[in-house]
């Protein structure tokens, strides 16, 4: 998963009204899963 905007907005418009986002958090420390999450989220 490449969470940039691109990547985004093409799930999130695409025809199929289904759209996950993987992150693999649980592979993460508690904080870098917590950081993940809001960049992919807030997208920044």
């Amino acid at each position: 998963m490449h969470p940039d905007i691109d990547t985004l907005r093409l799930g999130l418009t695409d025809k199929v009204p289904l759209f996950f986002v993987l992150t693999n958090t649980k592979a993460l420390t508690p904080e870098d899963a917590a950081t993940l999450t809001k960049k992919v989220c807030h997208n920044n």
